[in-house]
């Protein structure tokens, strides 16, 4: 499936391969397998900026600056002499940082976890970041400890031939699904994850450095990362300026948790339940609104006839979503199986197309309006599926194992090298306070509690809670510092909370799930007392009526302007605000499938290097609504490039 979808399944950048619990005693720390690209930046114990390596300009963004900062392993012991070095890119400011005018650092974090945010300076996110909250701040993005060109990376894996083998294994057992596959799928998945785990502690130890990667202890770098980037600039450190997407809400919750007074401007966008992100069932809480989000597929394909389902313009939103489910409810029982490939399609494999579609609906809902009728027919007739057209932008065709056919020893990677590793299995894993027995019956059980809140959503255990198969030892497998009680009675200033009404893993509403004794941090009800006012009093959560993961997804000149005068003046938006996109799914079809088409070409081969948007982000006069346009397109390559890749969103 080279150049597909499902390219992430014939394993090219699933996992990346280096060593999660190198040292550095030996002076040099384990990394990534294939990355160079921070081999000249030296690490040191304070921010010395140099230009980034030649390779950053691959893509058209020539003026990065680039740095290692050490932080202690463990910061409950910071003199033990154990380090990790971060990884750090600058996007500089349109102002020197000794200028009157220079507004500071703006520390980025792109979710995850797991999330390389260094890569996505290297495609121009920097410079689009800037556009919005203004050209006076240096962008700072910093892959977390245990990510990405970090030392070390979190991954047990220690050659590109076990990188390649794991992928070649994930891609069947992320086949499987619980909901059509049932006891037996459960504990093939139990049984995997729980060995990969156990494998890992004992080949490192009980105190090997997965244990010291946790939510808590990120925060404590980004603080050390603020200040220091203060510091160099010859200024007196202030407080944190954050802009984090997805699971960067819960380092940015982490960090007011811990750090109330040191609150400069925090923007949460895409907000991560905080109380549900500690317990091993805490899925339950994020497919609420996975079913709405699907819905609008039908909703916004009715209003169009450029949706190729609705080409005549007769059909109605109720009549959509009666063909979609029918098309999801034939796969649940009965697997395609093309005659042109013979490789079967199951429920896991099609969900994962249709999941991954609801965080960026503008390109990807004409794309799934394509796929969707490619299937049809033969829900319809029982029919056998002759063909996958070779066009179709989603191809599951060909299995993991073909992944070992792209393998030799003299593989050539780019200096970024593989892929983002295993941050997020130790990182959600070790974060939990609740510690369940899990066993292939725990996996069926929970499976059916997320399957009466959306059938969809069950995509998500097999693919990534499942993870924490096994690691039921609190002792062994809890990060050594979590946060128990999230929440601060008085933040220095408030913070920004902001997401779509149609978030696929992070719902924006009102939320009680009667099996789960918590308050969920996100609430419709906007002006009403919701947990986040109740857990940070004084901070407001800004709407977007969209679809997608992210308002940064969907562009609205209406939230980019409320974001600017936050960053600018620390103005809230009155409670209630809601605002809406400057485009809708189908609305730009054509365009949308061109910059589809030609993220997927990219794809097609593993080690090219893909263009950033074009940057047009440096003219000091621009609008708005152009700010808010490029960066959505800039955030939106990156993600689909990630999609296409490595099959199938998985995670938060």
């Amino acid at each position: 499936m080279r150049g597909t979808f499902w390219t992430a399944i014939a394993g090219l950048s699933a996992s990346a391969s280096a060593s999660l619990f190198g040292t550095d005693e030996s002076g040099l720390l384990q990394k990534r397998t294939g990355s160079t690209l921070f081999n000249s930046i030296p690490a040191s114990r304070n921010i010395t900026w140099q230009p980034c390596p030649e390779d950053t300009a691959l893509l058209g963004v020539t003026d990065l600056q680039c740095a290692k900062l050490l932080v202690p392993v463990d910061w409950k012991d910071p003199e033990n002499g154990k380090t990790f070095a971060i990884a750090i890119m600058k996007q500089p400011a349109a102002v020197p940082e000794d200028s009157p005018h220079w507004r500071g650092p703006l520390l980025y974090n792109p979710g995850g976890p797991g999330g390389e945010a260094t890569f996505d300076m290297i495609r121009g996110i920097g410079q689009q970041l800037q556009g919005v909250a203004g050209r006076n701040f240096s962008v700072i993005a910093f892959d977390p400890r245990g990510v990405g060109s970090s030392e070390p990376e979190a991954n047990c894996l220690e050659t590109p031939l076990e990188f390649f083998r794991q992928a070649t294994w994930k891609s069947n057992i992320n086949a499987r699904s619980i909901l059509s596959g049932g006891y037996e799928a459960a504990a093939e998945i139990h049984a995997y994850q729980a060995a990969y785990n156990s494998n890992c502690v004992k080949k490192y130890g009980k105190d090997g450095t997965y244990r010291y990667i946790g939510t808590a202890a990120v925060a404590r770098d980004m603080l050390h990362i603020s200040d220091h980037a203060w510091e160099t600039a010859g200024r007196e450190p202030k407080g944190l300026q954050y802009w984090g997407m997805s699971y960067g809400t819960l380092l940015g919750q982490y960090f007011a948790t811990l750090f109330p007074d040191r609150i400069g401007r925090l923007v949460l966008d895409g907000v991560v339940n905080v109380d549900a992100w500690t317990l091993t069932d805490g899925i339950t809480t994020w497919v609420t609104d996975t079913d709405k989000a699907l819905d609008s597929f039908s909703t916004y394909c009715a209003a169009s006839k450029d949706c190729s389902m609705n080409a005549s313009g007769k059909e109605s939103a109720t009549s959509l979503r009666r063909r979609v489910n029918a098309i999801l409810d034939y796969v649940r029982k009965t697997p395609f199986v093309p005659a042109n490939t013979l490789q079967p399609i199951n429920f896991q494999q099609f969900a994962s197309v249709i999941y991954g579609a609801l965080y960026m609906p503008l390109e990807m809902f004409p794309a799934v309006s394509d796929f969707l009728l490619v299937f049809e027919p033969t829900v319809n007739s029982g029919a056998i599926l002759e063909e996958l057209p070779e066009d179709i932008i989603f191809n599951p065709g060909i299995n993991g194992h073909e992944s070992l056919c792209l393998f030799n020893e003299d593989y050539e990677f780019f200096s970024w090298g593989t892929g983002n590793g295993e941050a997020y299995r130790w990182v959600k894993c070790g974060d939990r306070i609740k510690f369940d027995k899990t066993s292939p019956q725990y996996w069926m059980q929970l499976n059916e509690r997320v399957a009466k809140i959306s059938v969809l959503g069950t995509y998500q255990l097999g693919a990534s809670t499942a993870m924490c198969s096994g690691m039921d030892d609190r002792e062994k497998f809890q990060a050594v510092e979590t946060v128990s009680k999230p929440g601060a009675k008085k933040t220095k200033n408030p913070i920004l909370f902001i997401g779509n009404t149609a978030d696929p893993v992070t719902p924006l509403r009102k939320y009680g799930c009667p099996d789960l004794s918590i308050v969920f941090l996100l609430t419709y009800t906007l002006s009403s007392a919701h947990v986040g006012a109740s857990k940070f009093p004084g901070s407001v959560i800004l709407a977007q009526e969209a679809t997608g993961h992210c308002t940064i997804y969907s562009p609205s000149a209406c939230t980019a302007r409320y974001i600017a005068d936050y960053f600018e003046t620390g103005k809230l938006p009155k409670a209630g605000t809601v605002c809406q996109p400057d485009e809708v799914p189908f609305q730009k079809t054509s365009e949308r499938k061109a910059l589809l088409k030609e993220v997927l070409e990219e794809s097609k081969v593993p080690r090219k290097a893909f263009k950033a948007s074009e940057d047009k982000g440096r003219k000091k006069e621009m609008s708005i609504e152009e700010a808010a346009a490029q960066l959505g397109e800039s955030w939106r390559r990156i993600r689909l490039r990630k999609l296409l890749r490595e099959g199938g969103q998985v995670g938060i």
